[in-house]
């Protein structure tokens, strides 16, 4: 039986700028991650490399070599965190419908009737609207004391809903894991119920995204009568785009909290105006035939394929913070796609992203490989009269001073804040003329790219 928690792997969403972590919550985080490192190492065989570093007998006894005191560290500094809900906290923002204050996200009663342990919160506020027959969405905004115990609430969640996946009594299905924020402060959480009724044939689905930001958990649910992975990218997008206002508000709860006036003054440069919209032809240019089976088009989708992650001689171009992501992938013999479209806040941030993936090739032009061959790579930092800024490269092998199969096009374009990543992979080897044969490779993954590239201009804020 397929585990929904599968659309999920791979899910990734803006994450909002904040300040370094107090202390205490590094160490929460540290523990966190290494629980899940030990839960990978047992299921997937995943080994987890821990260094060891000795600690000199003077530091540990708080005297220097030369025997005189080392003064101990200074305290880290205290933060004030927010104990309640602000009055202007725009926590209906991007709802439609009439909005009841009374209720707000509810609990999975088959799992456990207090799923979102909100016992120990100090403050919380509720929204929702929808009749929960055909369709439903709820907000509820818990406050903490302070970080630690937001995150402890995330991991209660993770624990009571991961506890229900292991049941398979009666036809509901759970599924949970954690979002990738982008590296930031801030933590996120999906979960998934669903019926199965019959195999692989699922309906009335239950999405929830819990977001935590400082001391403070919003907890983001939508229930909808359909189900399976296409009901389940629906919902994930439409709650990405809908409550993408109330999360950037998120940071007035940090231990540097922003100020949430000046967060709801930019109205045009919002995340919600950064959202990619359905219908967007991420597919556009491709082939729409294939030898079938597991060959084909895939996508667009934000939950089913893994991210793209350019590397190149062990420099990678990481997927930084972003607002929305969507991928697509081709493939048949001989022959793999695939493309990205991610969108920023800001064009600055978009820009950042194609230096760094162009700077994976830096120390990459001309290498020997492991085999023996020599890994060539010829870099295009300009390309004229397509969007805002773009680029790429192709890498191609040689042995002996003969080309060899396989050969990869990079191409990277900024339009406003969205940028495009696109990879070609095939068996060519640039045969009798492999200079013409890279220029061949690269005009073509651009004019495959150019229905694309257009829609893009369509993503840019009013």
């Amino acid at each position: 039986m397929r585990d929904p928690i599968e659309d999920l792997q791979h899910f990734r969403s803006e994450g909002a700028t904040v300040n370094p972590l107090p202390a205490s919550e590094v160490r929460r985080r540290g523990d966190r991650m290494r629980r899940r490192n030990t839960a990978l190492a047992t299921v997937g065989g995943v080994a987890a490399a821990l260094a060891a570093v000795a600690v000199p007998l003077s530091v540990v006894s708080g005297a220097g070599d030369d025997g005189r005191d080392v003064s101990p560290a200074p305290p880290a500094p205290s933060v004030s965190w927010l104990q309640e809900v602000p009055e202007d906290f725009p926590l209906d923002e991007g709802l439609t419908g009439e909005v009841r204050s009374r209720s707000g996200a509810r609990p999975l009663e088959q799992c456990a009737p207090d799923t979102w342990a909100l016992g120990s919160a100090v403050a919380r506020a509720d929204v929702s609207v929808g009749d929960g027959v055909e369709g439903f969405a709820g907000r509820t905004l818990a406050v903490y004391a302070d970080a630690d115990a937001a995150g402890a609430a995330l991991d209660r969640v993770e624990a009571a809903v991961s506890a229900c996946a292991e049941e398979l009594s009666g036809p509901l299905r759970y599924s949970v894991g954690p979002e990738d924020t982008g590296g930031t402060e801030a933590e996120a959480l999906l979960v998934v119920e669903q019926a199965e009724l019959e195999e692989r044939s699922f309906s009335d689905l239950t999405f929830t995204r819990l977001s935590r930001d400082g001391n403070a958990v919003l907890i983001d649910q939508a229930f909808t009568s359909a189900g399976g992975a296409p009901a389940l990218n629906q919902v994930s997008r439409n709650l990405l785009e809908r409550s993408a206002v109330t999360r950037s508000a998120l940071c007035v709860f940090d231990a540097q909290p922003c100020d949430l006036d000046t967060v709801l003054g930019e109205e045009p440069g919002s995340p919600a105006a950064h959202v990619v919209p359905d219908g967007f032809p991420l597919l556009s240019g491709w082939p729409t035939d294939s030898e079938g089976g597991k060959f084909g088009l895939a996508g667009p989708t934000r939950t089913g394929l893994d991210v793209m992650e350019p590397e190149a001689c062990g420099a990678v171009a990481e997927v930084p913070e972003h607002t929305d992501l969507v991928r697509a992938a081709f493939t048949n013999p001989e022959d793999y796609r695939q493309r990205q479209l991610l969108t920023f806040a800001t064009e600055d941030e978009a820009d950042a992203y194609v230096d760094d993936v162009l700077a994976i090739f830096d120390d990459c032009i001309d290498l020997v490989v492991e085999d023996g061959s020599r890994r060539l790579t010829q870099v295009i930092n300009d390309v004229s009269d397509t969007g805002d800024r773009a680029g790429g490269a192709i890498t191609r092998y040689e042995r002996d001073g003969e080309p060899v199969p396989g050969m990869s096009t990079l191409f990277v374009v900024r339009v406003g804040s969205a940028v495009l990543l696109a990879e070609n992979q095939s068996e060519g080897s640039g045969g009798l003329d492999p200079a013409a044969a890279t220029q061949e490779a690269f005009t073509a993954i651009v004019a495959e790219s150019r229905g694309v590239v257009a829609a893009m201009g369509d993503l840019r804020a009013d």
